[in-house]
């Protein structure tokens, strides 16, 4: 969100999140060498990685902004009245 690249293990929500926003590199996790490669990569081509954190920044405002938050639980709530609500008929609030 705030524009900068980063560089995640490929383990637990970063790939899920980077593939979504474009915003940074993977790395073998627990391998110190790739996690180096990763970094020299972006020092590299600084102009790549501003790239990266500026698509991110965008990603992000896009799928995780407030009106994109309430977009989403709408579709969600919208579903589930389409689809009769609970299941077991009984009320759960």
């Amino acid at each position: 969100a705030a524009g900068v690249p980063v560089v995640a293990p490929d383990e637990g929500v970063f790939p899920e999140m980077l593939g979504l926003t474009c915003g940074g590199l993977l790395f073998a996790a627990d391998n110190a060498d790739a996690l180096a490669a990763a970094l020299m990569q972006m020092m590299d081509d600084p102009t790549k990685a501003d790239a990266m954190g500026a698509g991110a920044a965008e990603a992000v405002a896009r799928e995780f902004s407030g009106p994109a938050a309430a977009s989403a639980m709408e579709k969600l709530l919208d579903s589930v009245v389409a689809h009769g609500g609970a299941e077991s008929g009984e009320d759960t609030l």
